[in-house]
């Protein structure tokens, strides 16, 4: 019989108060553990383990002052022993009295492995090639498909049915296929049990108390809001990497056995895309060939999603808004997860979402923002289509149905380097220089130079600032590092952060090689060892 994990971390109940609040986990008539913390938010970190008997369920119950102020009901019939094999996290609905919905609870419930099979996994995992260990997995999944069938979850669900699903999506999609909330339903209770998950309206929320602050607020009010923001993007990354090492794992499985189902959400490159747990997941493929020989680019390119959307998010732009994002790496593939935005292929009003054949530049409000965003970055004024940009043409604007203004896709929010290696396919799009040096450089300098959004917009201007930005940078900035990095180590200090040093003075990693000629061979590989 396999034997099943449930881990309690977090409850949220109303009315909970600030005193002792139990946790008592009960499977059919048995108790399997009892754990008390404080309120008014109490966090358990413990774990109970058992066999699944035949049909039974695992109800969990929250007393606070000597009375249930709640309990939570989850039918173990309804697991997935397949999913399980990954893990499963995700907030559950806790009901009063009257069986009406009132809060959530976090649990995490996995399948431990017998500890041979585990071992030769490992094994298996790190000695054989990837290519190997994945025909495998492809035969043991054949064998097993017939014995273990995936759960199956309708799109719609009433709040009652929620419980019985271990993997329920609940996001919505509108006629195109963009996940948005559904403006029809009618159910308080169903909004409120989606709104539990919908990380977005959370992560704006929390951003937006702390940077309504005055800036001589005392720390008993600032750090509570830090503290719901800590465990806002600690609650968003455990979803996020539990549910993306299943799409990972299942990468190579046709679809219709795929645990979590790939959805068409449109795009001109990238790989599949997921929806789970009101996050979007997309592959980091070049499955269009826009790299050429250079596998890793497309890699590189979520890197630079993420750095760009940090930088936007560091303007603190009143009325700007970004999503909660991730990477994760696993078994070789990288994934982009991102939080739904309440936005769809109607509310775009600035850039472009199908490669140029559309510009939108429609609304002030946002492009004064923009605006105010590149002088921040020093990113420079230009045209496209006769239209006025200060960001990357393909970095989209969003008027939200919410009222607010979101951008998205800032893999090219920076500018890019000039090619110094013709062999690279469509380098500019994946070489960018770091923000630090952008924001330091004498003179703005555009994201869209070396593209073809640009063309009828003096290209030849834009272009020679960047060459003439990465000439300096590799013939002045890392000549100048390389002799201030040889005091560094010649002072005889250790544990140094190489990574951060070039960082901080806006180099980019790879461009460690420009550095052998005037340093020590020793101490350049002592630097490549610190990274």
């Amino acid at each position: 019989m396999p034997i099943i994990q449930v881990r309690v971390s977090s409850v949220e109940l109303p009315g909970l108060g600030n005193g002792f609040v139990i946790c008592v986990l009960q499977l059919g008539q048995e108790t399997l553990q009892t754990s008390g913390s404080q309120g008014p938010k109490p966090r358990w970190d413990q774990t109970v383990a058992f066999e699944i008997r035949t049909v039974s369920e695992l109800t969990i119950t929250i007393v606070a002052n000597k009375e249930q102020a709640g309990y939570s009901k989850i039918p173990l019939q309804h697991i997935n022993i397949e999913a399980l094999r990954y893990g499963i996290q995700r907030w559950y609905p806790m009901r009063g009295a009257n069986g009406r919905l009132i809060g959530k609870i976090w649990l995490s419930i996995t399948m431990i492995p017998d500890q041979q099979e585990y071992q030769q996994l490992l094994r298996n995992l790190f000695s054989k090639p990837r290519t190997e260990w994945i025909k495998q997995r492809e035969m043991e999944k054949e064998e097993a498909k017939d014995l273990v069938k995936p759960v199956s979850i309708p799109k719609k669900k009433k709040v009652e049915e929620v419980s019985n699903y271990l993997l329920s999506d609940l996001t919505l999609e509108n006629s195109d296929g963009c996940p948005y909330d559904d403006e029809d339903s009618n159910s308080d209770e169903e909004n409120r049990y989606r709104g539990m998950a919908d990380f977005n309206e959370r992560f704006q929320t929390a951003t937006g108390n702390i940077r309504n602050l005055p800036l001589d607020s005392l720390p008993i009010v600032r750090i509570p809001l830090n503290e719901e923001l800590i465990d806002l993007g600690q609650d968003f990354l455990f979803a996020a990497k539990s549910y993306g090492k299943v799409i990972i794992s299942e990468v190579y499985l046709p679809n219709d056995q795929k645990t979590i189902k790939p959805k068409s959400l449109g795009g001109v490159i990238g790989g599949e895309k997921y929806i789970v747990h009101n996050i979007l997941y997309k592959f980091a493929l070049d499955t269009q060939s826009l790299y050429g020989q250079y596998e890793d680019a497309a890699e590189k390119v979520a890197g630079h999603e993420l750095k760009g959307l940090i930088e936007y998010y560091n303007c603190a732009i009143e009325g700007l808004y970004v999503p909660l994002m991730c990477l994760i790496d696993y078994r070789g593939f990288r994934l982009v997860a991102m939080c739904i935005l309440p936005i769809g292929k109607d509310t775009i009003v600035v850039g472009t979402s199908d490669a140029g054949k559309t510009i939108h530049t429609g609304n002030p409000d946002l492009i004064r923002k923009l605006k105010k965003a590149s002088q921040m970055l020093n990113l420079k004024e230009h045209q496209c289509s006769r239209k006025v940009f200060y960001s990357a043409v393909d970095m989209e604007g969003h008027l939200g149905r919410d009222g607010r203004f979101y951008l998205l896709d800032f893999s090219r929010a920076m500018p890019p380097e000039n090619p110094t290696n013709s062999n690279f396919q469509h380098c500019h799009l994946y070489r960018l220089l770091r923000p630090e040096f952008v924001r330091a450089y004498p003179k703005p300098l555009c994201s869209d130079a070396l593209s073809g959004f640009i063309k009828n917009d003096n290209p030849a201007e834009h272009n020679l600032e960047i060459k003439e930005a990465t000439n300096y940078l590799l013939n002045t900035l890392i000549p100048n590092f390389a002799l201030e990095f040889d005091e560094i180590v010649s002072t005889g200090r250790r544990n140094l952060r190489v990574s951060r040093l070039l960082h901080e003075k806006g180099i980019n990693i790879l461009s460690l090689i420009h550095i052998s000629e005037p340093t020590r061979q020793a101490e350049i590989s002592y630097a490549v060892f610190c990274l």
